[in-house]
């Protein structure tokens, strides 16, 4: 399903990936403003379908099972941002990439780990039956 709707999304972003600055610089701002409208809205449209699609009751063993993975999906998830605010970390040292285009990409890294880590350290709060850990 994520994948129906953000495909145009992506074909954009390879487009952008393809033609660089230049093919960048000659779209008119409508096109900016359309593909960020319709991020959003499919990110709302994704969020709304699937919580519908999860209110069906489970099993004890299948929540269990989702929420392994739910647990290993975001341990993934921390590691790879992990690698990739390092490697941004890398770039700055080495002056190939400016600060003033480094630092919102290592902002979000931040954020993501943040994210991940809060998310993760709900879920073991809730599987501990409210016991601090």
């Amino acid at each position: 399903m994520i994948v129906i709707f953000f495909f145009p999304y992506f074909v954009f972003v390879l487009y952008l990936a393809v033609h660089g600055s230049v093919g960048a610089s000659r779209l008119p701002h409508w096109i900016w403003s359309a593909m960020f409208s319709y991020f959003v809205a499919s990110l709302v449209a994704v969020g709304y379908l699937g919580r519908r699609g999860a209110a069906k009751p489970r099993g004890d063993t299948e929540a269990k099972a989702r929420g392994v993975n739910a647990t290993r999906g975001l341990k993934i998830g921390i590691a790879l941002y992990v690698v990739i605010l390092l490697n941004g970390l890398g770039l700055i040292v080495q002056r190939t990439v400016p600060l003033r285009y480094a630092l919102p990409g290592l902002l979000i890294d931040v954020l993501l780990i943040a994210v991940f880590w809060w998310l993760l350290a709900r879920g073991r709060h809730r599987s501990d039956g409210g016991r601090k850990v």
